[in-house]
């Protein structure tokens, strides 16, 4: 059976003792497997570590959820303050990368998280944003860059990305197509038909920070019809081979979403990996205005001085997309 460093992860962190029920997936690398979960049951209790920091939203913990495009994986769940006081109330949603990096500390990469709960509470109590539903696929360990990078242009059709993505992955394959699939065709109809989730792509936002904020672009690009806004947070444009971004940005130039129905945020720092984003940034945002995005009204580019490429610093400055994004209207 084929086994992730992800998988392998999460038998040493425990399992969360759900029912769920069976069905076959199809693996990265195209084997059916049989009696993999599809359905997760929730949950509000979990052994592999403590619960988000206080906060007045409800937390929920999904222990694998299955899919024929990816591996299979956690995924956390914040619900937003009187969701569960009205049965009537409608919200927007917000699909987060990293899912594993943004609530609690113990899992999170270097023991910090986003904390995003808080930040939530805090945006909606002081009148910020309209509540929303946080839902947070954690990403597949090793293989999280062949799920994230992009794959138009076709990544390997460049001198030196096989190697590169072996080293990174692996693997021999790209998977971000696979992954956009399961957010598309899996995650998001899984999402309407469980939770009170409002009509249209308007209310629907993809996040992610780094590698997870070009797969949040690419969502928008890929299937704009289902998703209405991108926050892309120290978006990894100098991924490598050298000449990746500039492929990335020409093939953006004809198919960013249509500026009257979508929502675009993006932003860096200026130190470590942030430090090379800058030039790819400001030739999107050229791209952007030619496409006919106006700043501070469905898009915005932020700059942040003494920035660094972290969790820690994402979670000091995501109130500002998610007010940008989810503000009252």
């Amino acid at each position: 059976m084929l086994r992730s460093a992800f998988s392998i992860f999460s038998l040493v962190v425990g399992l969360v003792s759900c029912q769920l029920l069976k069905t076959k997936i199809v693996t990265a690398d195209g084997l059916v497997q049989e009696n993999r979960p599809l359905q997760p049951s929730l949950c509000e209790s979990t052994s592999i570590g403590e619960k988000p920091a206080a906060s007045s939203g409800r937390w929920l913990w999904i222990d694998s959820f299955a899919s024929d495009y990816i591996e299979p994986r956690p995924m956390e769940i914040w619900l937003p303050p009187g969701y569960d006081s009205s049965s009537v109330q409608r919200y927007s949603l917000v699909i987060a990368h990293d899912g594993q990096n943004l609530f609690r500390d113990s899992a999170a990469f270097k023991g910090i998280s986003w904390r995003l709960g808080r930040v939530l509470d805090s945006l909606y109590f002081i009148g910020a944003i309209e509540p929303a539903i946080v839902i947070a696929p954690w990403n597949g360990g090793q293989l999280r860059f062949a799920e994230y990078v992009p794959d138009f242009p076709p990544y390997l059709d460049q001198a030196g990305a096989l190697d590169y993505l072996r080293f990174r992955t692996k693997q021999d394959s790209v998977l971000s197509k696979r992954y956009q699939s399961f957010l598309a065709n899996e995650l998001l109809p899984w999402a309407r038909a469980r939770f009170r989730i409002k009509d249209g792509k308007e209310a629907v936002t993809v996040m992610g920070s780094s590698m997870g904020g070009l797969s949040s672009l690419y969502a928008c690009a890929m299937h704009p019809e289902l998703f209405g806004n991108a926050i892309c947070m120290s978006t990894a444009w100098a991924t490598k081979p050298q000449g990746t971004g500039k492929r990335m940005i020409e093939w953006l130039s004809e198919h960013l979403p249509n500026p009257e129905d979508h929502r675009l945020y993006f932003d860096y720092g200026t130190k470590g990996l942030d430090s090379l984003y800058e030039p790819f940034q400001l030739e999107l945002d050229d791209y952007l205005r030619i496409r006919g995005y106006r700043s501070n009204d469905n898009w915005l580019t932020q700059r942040f001085q003494d920035a660094d490429h972290h969790e820690v610093a994402w979670g000091h400055r995501v109130a500002i997309p998610l007010s940008f994004i989810l503000r009252k209207r």
